[in-house]
């Protein structure tokens, strides 16, 4: 969105573009909300696609830069860093 938006060179209409992206996560959060009150046991599949949609990103976005630039060490460090967090924080707090 932002290659175009900035080639317009106009800024109302970029104002008006990151205004209408930033309401997309409230009114995703509210809808995640209730959806979650009306039924918590859909909370775990909701984070799963959630997860699943972040490592889509990741991998879809961050390797074929990283390939790009050839950094693809520093892409693979951030992957064993963000493992060894994720398992600490289980560490930390196990329930």
């Amino acid at each position: 969105m932002a290659v175009p938006a900035a080639a317009s060179k106009s800024r109302g209409f970029l104002f008006g573009a990151a205004i209408l992206s930033g309401l997309a996560e409230p009114i995703g959060a509210s809808i995640g909300l209730f959806a979650s009150n009306i039924s918590p046991d859909l909370v775990p599949l909701f984070m799963a696609f959630a997860a699943g949609a972040m490592i889509f990103v990741s991998l879809h976005e961050l390797v074929p830069m990283a390939r790009r630039y050839g950094r693809l060490e520093f892409f693979g460090l951030g992957l064993l860093v963000s493992v060894a967090v994720y398992m600490m924080l289980i560490m930390l707090f196990p329930e």
